[in-house]
């Protein structure tokens, strides 16, 4: 026992007074558990395969050729209903759904609330659910740990999940066996008042805890007690190399040069015991005490470490037992008996089945028993001389065996809730048939799946309050991940304010299909047959669940985008005002199956009011008798389509109505149109004739005008000509005075 005091923690909750009280609580838990344990060992050998019989009692009764087969039966079951639980995990889309707790207009300054409406809210909440999904997702633990305490709540009754580290967000999932409360403790988490949980750390995990001076100081405030750790550590040691005495300096080298040797196959990892105490205030203390029952000091205490056990440790509970926490019972508990006797009556039935394929031979003469024998030559078979075949084989009665068995498999079913549809039966499956087997083979029940996605809710909650973490506490690595988490909501648009764990409730997405997938397409499939008496979000995600009962979560994105809810009414009004310009520009329009049909009509409607206004200014008959047709055929279209969902039978009637004036107020512009369009024919009429007379003049206009170019033409060709006469007359005459004047000075030269 350490006799160092100097850093132990004091203890301010008298409750548990030192580590030695602390460990005779854990023992009296352990004596307690002991039966219990026992019971889940069985449970985990035929799930395992263990056979029915003892293989050595067999063998010690001249029994060993007896069958001794487990058929895995149980097996069977528990991989089914731990396949519909993980089912309703890795199915949801998204993982979660965050409502407002609060109005998130009160937390935001007034210029960003009053751009905010309650889709926009709504909206908000779905991109930061979709990137907490991608955050878990990205955790390759998630998964693993999610199957984990799933299967130890199926087997078992309970699957535990805490929280190692409070500077991180991630979980673990650990084993029934791990976990020790008194007896008759409630099968409810926030009624504990105490919650052991054991554990192991090993030398590597103890030393990065002291491994420097500024460490050992920050593990000290913390809560730890650094000295009765490198005690620990040190014992661990001695325990593994007792050929040899180390010192803590080499202890020390030997972890830093060979941390991960020393991990895998140094000292072996100390035991350790979390103790979880609701102190009277209601906050919850941790200790931690190592497997020295003698040592009076904790290992580690912090008093009001967490606000409530949820916060560090969730216990999914299969049920609720009778109220307390040791009644609750697993799947396999409650198949234990069932699969137990169903195997002995398995190998009952291949122990007759053996004994019916088998020869009889009746001895006909003395002879030594110890020369019988039965030779097989290729397709000969020889028998013994003195002995015959008989002509009665030995027949079992297997089918008294098989049909107590047919029995006790109804009776099973009928405990547990699972259908095992047989396969047997001709012919092929009319699909009412399909659907109420497959109903019928739906592996979770309504309460079972309310009850566990209640569990799950609190689990997302606790990791959605760790990554929002306002007071950064995380470590370097978890507070890394939330910052990532957080600005990619800042980049998708959510205001920061909005980023805070209480402003939402966290809920785990609930699927469709009960865990069943062969459900979950029926479902989906019955759900878009509806989809045309829905509203256009209606619409949209009747797709999506149908797609997602198809390709999966991580693939119906590549099919289908999700409209933001704010945008759906913004899209539908502006599609119905498009389709009401073209048609007052002529061009006709047709109404889509996925369409929000009231939106059209409602704004089709107003488009028949604003042409009916029209005409009170100048305008064509013919158009607006054109645009109103039109219209109102599209709407009627609408309205057809609408008149298909009952709900919408009062709205359809007094459309009609209407449409029944715009129909009278078509037929009086026709009319209008169509003195139009006479009076349109008879001026095309006198236009064309006094188009004829203009031709008539134009054509006596151009030839006059030809005539008059013409001689104009002959004029300007003649004087042309006369004057190029002139100028060559006088070219010579210019040139004949030149040469003259050149010959007179010559001679004058001379």
């Amino acid at each position: 026992m350490s006799d160092t005091t100097t850093d132990a923690v004091q203890n301010s909750d008298p409750r548990i007074r030192d580590g030695v009280a602390a460990w005779q609580l854990i023992s009296a838990l352990r004596r307690e558990d002991a039966p219990r344990s026992r019971s889940r060992m069985r449970v985990r050998g035929m799930i395992d395969g263990n056979p029915p019989y003892n293989p050595a009692k067999l063998r010690r009764s001249a029994q060993r050729d007896r069958t001794n087969l487990n058929f895995r039966e149980a097996d069977g079951i528990s991989t089914a209903r731990k396949s519909s639980y993980f089912d309703l995990v890795v199915e949801a889309d998204p993982l979660v759904t965050l409502v407002p707790r609060v109005l998130p207009e009160t937390l935001l300054n007034d210029e960003v609330a009053a751009q905010l409406v309650p889709p926009t809210i709504l909206e908000f909440g779905d991109i930061i659910a979709r990137e907490f999904g991608n955050v878990l997702s990205d955790w390759r633990g998630f998964l693993f740990h999610t199957m984990r305490h799933q299967s130890e709540m199926i087997d078992y009754g309970v699957g535990p999940v805490f929280f190692p580290d409070p500077t991180d967000w991630k979980f673990r999932a650990a084993g029934m066996s791990d976990i020790l409360v008194p007896a008759g403790a409630p099968s409810n988490v926030d009624e504990q008042e105490v919650i052991v949980f054991s554990s192991e750390m090993s030398v590597v995990d103890l030393f990065s805890l002291i491994d420097s001076p500024e460490q050992t100081e920050v593990s000290r405030e913390t809560g730890w007690n650094p000295t009765l750790i490198r005690k620990l550590i040190s014992d661990r040691y001695a325990a593994r190399y007792r050929d040899k005495q180390m010192s803590w300096e080499g202890i020390q080298e030997q972890i830093r040069a060979n941390g991960l040797i020393e991990a895998a196959v140094g000292p072996k990892p100390a035991k350790i015991y979390y103790i979880m105490v609701r102190e009277m205030s209601g906050s919850i203390a941790v200790f931690i005490v190592c497997s020295d029952s003698q040592e009076r000091q904790f290992l580690f205490q912090s008093s009001g470490m967490y606000e409530s056990f949820d916060q560090v440790i969730n216990l999914f509970f299969y049920d609720i037992g009778d109220g307390t926490y040791h009644s609750v019972r697993g799947l396999g508990h409650r198949i234990f008996p069932h699969c137990e006797v169903n195997n002995r009556f398995m190998n009952s039935l291949v122990d007759g089945g053996i004994l019916a394929a088998s020869a009889v031979l009746n001895q006909t003469s003395s002879g030594n028993v110890e020369d019988l024998r039965r030779m097989k030559i290729g397709p000969t078979t020889v028998i013994p001389h003195g002995f015959e075949m008989s002509k009665n084989n030995f027949t079992p009665n297997l089918q008294g065996v098989a049909s107590v068995r047919d029995v006790l498999k109804a009776n099973l079913e009928s405990n547990v809730g699972l259908f095992r549809h047989s396969g047997g039966g001709l012919g092929a499956k009319t699909a009412r048939e399909v659907s109420v087997i497959s109903r019928k083979e739906m592996e979770l029940e309504s309460t079972a799946i309310s009850f566990y996605y209640s569990q799950v809710d609190t689990l997302y909650r606790e990791v959605f309050r760790r990554l929002l973490d306002a007071d950064s506490r995380l470590a370097e690595a978890a507070a890394k991940e939330s910052r990532a988490f957080i600005d990619a909501c800042l980049r998708r648009g959510v205001p920061k304010e909005l980023l805070k764990p209480d402003v939402w409730k966290v809920r785990a997405t609930r699927t469709s299909g009960a865990g069943s997938p062969v459900l979950r397409d029926l479902n989906s499939s019955q759900v878009l047959e509806l989809a045309p008496m829905l509203d256009s979000r209606g619409k949209e995600m009747a797709v999506r669940n149908r797609l997602l009962a198809l390709v999966g979560p991580d693939n119906v994105d590549k099919y289908q985008t999700l409209l933001p809810k704010s945008e759906i009414p913004v899209v539908n009004s502006s599609l119905a005002r498009m389709e009401s310009g073209l048609m007052r520009l002529g061009q006709p329009a047709t109404a889509g199956d996925g369409e929000d049909h009231m939106a059209h009509v409602q704004i089709h409607l107003q488009g028949l009011e604003e042409l009916r206004a029209s005409t009170a200014q100048p305008g064509s008959w013919i158009q607006r008798t054109r645009s109103l047709g039109l219209i109102i055929e599209h709407t009627g279209q609408h309205l057809t389509l609408l008149a298909a969902n009952p709900a919408y039978q009062q709205e359809v009637a007094e459309i009609k109505a209407v449409l029944d004036q715009y129909t009278n107020l078509y037929r009086e512009w026709s009319g209008l149109a169509q003195q139009e369009q006479a009076q349109q024919e008879q001026a095309q009429q006198e236009q064309a004739l006094l188009n004829t007379e203009v031709e008539k003049e134009r054509i006596r206009t151009d030839a006059v005008l030809r005539e008059r170019l013409a001689k104009e033409e002959n004029m300007a060709r003649v004087r042309e000509a006369k004057a190029q006469h002139q100028m060559n007359i006088q070219s010579t005459r210019f040139q004949q005075d030149l040469a003259e004047r050149q010959q007179k000075q010559l001679e004058g030269n001379q």
